[in-house]
């Protein structure tokens, strides 16, 4: 984990500063109103994920100090624990040692004699003891979840360390990368490139050349291309546009792709795209034209709870299995929409990034159920540990 010994302080400044009540825990990032730093996200993952559980190991090596434990000295224990539970090695004293300089400088020699006792049995307690897992300390929701691929907790584990975070996108011919920054991917009807790591976007795609896809979306946008009626489609919620060009890549002839998206700076991605524009057949459609049209297929991406993108979005696990979260009510409001517009006979993809039967499988059979509409087919993906996400395809008709 390098990032915790480059940037332990400043990891700890932001968290002060986000935590104006001093409550304590550590804040969801949409909850901070702050942007987090890219070279810190990372870290803030690592963190996220272990805190529930290193809160509670803390809280019983302290027992009822912990809760008498002034929230700034917490945070300096709760960081400590975490860089030595995600990278434990031969240093580990010389990571306390560190820590102990930080909280010297922002808490005083008091906290720090406190601090530093803390740390130093907390580690010596478990130097030779298989009972301290990073698995112990991940969000009950995280193993919930993934029970439900029946994936062993080890791969869970090896996801959730693995530093990578890989994309998948596809390119024109003419637009074909270096070898020494991807490797190119078979795929049915386009080019797909995965990033290596290490690569950052930016230094790939110039001027727009392409969209970053996730492999699981790519195949997403695939299994709509083969289960479709024929005519035109709909991608009722299609910022930033990713799947809309898939498919007009897949069919440049013959198949008129209309694209809508209510919130006006998603919509704008679409809008100003070089790469839609691109296609005579993708036709942005505003909401005063909206109604006035009918369509043979409709591509409803639902606002859904995030939970097959945990990897790079950690903070959904604050809402994830509340089964009235407010992504309820709007996925149904964007079906019955979508029913509203579609042309007899006529075909609607529900999709989501997530993992939660609830807002999969479960809505979708409710709503087939109020609406005498049939389920087609319907596919789940889950997360991979080579970076593919968790997401979920259902065909209604």
């Amino acid at each position: 984990m390098n990032s915790f010994h480059c940037y332990r302080e400043e990891l700890y400044l932001l968290w002060k500063k986000w935590d104006k009540s001093n409550s304590g825990p550590l804040l969801p990032l949409d909850a901070t109103q702050v942007h987090l730093p890219s070279h810190l996200f990372k870290t803030y993952r690592y963190l996220w994920y272990s805190f529930d559980g290193l809160s509670v190991e803390l809280g019983r090596r302290l027992k009822k100090g912990w809760a008498k434990t002034p929230y700034e000295w917490r945070r300096i224990l709760m960081l400590a624990a975490t860089e030595w539970l995600w990278d434990s090695g031969d240093h580990a004293y010389a990571t306390l040692n560190q820590w102990g300089e930080v909280c010297r400088k922002h808490c005083g020699e008091s906290a720090l004699k406190v601090v530093n006792g803390t740390l130093r049995a907390f580690l010596r307690s478990h130097e030779n003891s298989s009972e301290l897992t990073i698995l112990k300390f991940l969000p009950k929701e995280l193993i919930k979840i993934w029970s439900f691929s029946s994936k062993p907790e080890s791969e869970l584990i090896e996801w959730l360390k693995a530093p990578r975070q890989q994309f998948y996108f596809p390119l024109d011919q003419h637009k074909e990368p270096s070898s020494e920054l991807m490797e190119k991917i078979d795929f049915p009807w386009m080019n797909l490139y995965q990033l290596r790591h290490g690569v950052e976007p930016q230094s790939v795609l110039q001027n727009e050349s392409g969209f970053f896809q996730n492999i699981h979306a790519a195949e997403l946008a695939h299994k709509i291309m083969i289960l479709k009626r024929s005519g035109n489609m709909l991608d009722y919620c299609a910022a930033p546009g990713g799947k809309s060009w898939q498919m007009a890549l897949a069919q440049r002839e013959n198949f008129d792709i209309y694209m809508h998206e209510s919130n006006p700076r998603r919509a704008e991605k679409i809008v100003t795209s070089p790469l839609l524009n691109h296609f005579k057949q993708c036709i942005w459609l505003p909401k005063d034209k909206l109604k006035e049209m009918s369509f043979d297929n409709i591509l409803v991406d639902v606002p859904c709870s995030n939970s097959g993108v945990l990897i790079k979005n950690p903070e959904a696990c604050r809402h994830l299995w509340h089964q009235n979260d407010d992504c309820v009510e709007v996925q149904n409001e964007i079906l019955n929409m979508a029913l509203s517009m579609l042309k007899e006979g006529g075909r609607i993809f529900y999709s989501t990034c997530s993992i939660n039967p609830l807002e999969n499988h479960g809505r979708v059979q409710r709503f087939c159920e109020e609406r005498a509409m049939q389920l087609v087919e319907e596919r789940q993906w889950w997360p991979e540990s080579k970076g593919g996400h968790g997401a979920y395809l259902a065909c209604i008709e």
